[in-house]
């Protein structure tokens, strides 16, 4: 059967490309996601235990990539990395930065989730790093997901904000008091992950928190559900 291009009406979708796709939204980013900070270093210690089954040489998509420091320390890890972004500035950012630090093993490419012209079950591991999070539908999330099922044979290692009791007050109860609907970093219930993956064809294997309890941040690893595993 031949893979059907997807083409997302969502506001989110164009909000969201839109808002990354500039140089200076590129500039921004790469400052802010500082590789010396304590969070980065957190984010990729758990990306790395998500991971830990994977043997040196696998193949692993970073997707999307952003200034490219997960793809930089997947590489320096012994992963043959591709980085891709649907943002040609990200891109271009994350290839000189790589560049600049030897890094040329490296492949990069203009990637939209919703439909990466990749053919199916091309890599070990997908890495999907602080995007779905940005999509209140979650249609968008459940899309996300399938794309990126069918082009993986192995986990995928998806960024959330997983609701937790605590994550009420931080979060939900600030934005009712100041009367606001939020637009960015959209949390889930567990129920919701659990219903979203399964409709998507994948089951939750194991959540890590970033911060736990304080922090709705949340990487969880997906695989194939039961009944989409081979005989």
């Amino acid at each position: 059967m031949s893979h059907q291009p997807l083409s997302p009406s969502d506001p989110d979708y164009h909000d969201t490309r839109t808002r990354f796709d500039s140089a200076e939204a590129a500039a921004r980013y790469a400052e802010r996601k500082h590789e010396r900070g304590w969070r980065n270093r957190r984010e990729l210690e758990l990306i790395t235990r998500a991971i830990a089954d994977l043997p040196r040489g696998a193949r692993v998509l970073d997707l999307p990539c952003g200034s490219g420091r997960v793809a930089r320390y997947l590489d320096d890890a012994g992963f043959r990395v591709e980085a891709a972004d649907a943002s040609q500035h990200m891109t271009d950012l994350a290839r000189t930065i790589a560049l600049a630090n030897g890094q040329r093993q490296i492949a990069f490419s203009i990637r939209d989730v919703f439909d990466t012209a990749y053919a199916p079950a091309t890599f070990d591991a997908v890495i999907c790093n602080r995007l779905l999070h940005h999509y209140r539908s979650a249609e968008l999330r459940i899309q996300a997901l399938q794309e990126l099922r069918r082009i993986t044979r192995g986990p995928i290692i998806t960024f959330y904000f997983l609701r937790t009791p605590l994550s009420w007050l931080t979060f939900d109860l600030r934005n009712r008091l100041s009367h606001r609907t939020p637009a960015d970093r959209i949390p889930v219930s567990r129920r919701q992950l659990d219903e979203e993956a399964a409709e998507a064809g994948l089951r939750v294997r194991r959540i890590l928190h970033v911060r736990a309890p304080l922090s709705p941040q949340s990487y969880v690893i997906l695989e194939p559900g039961k009944d989409t595993l081979p005989a």
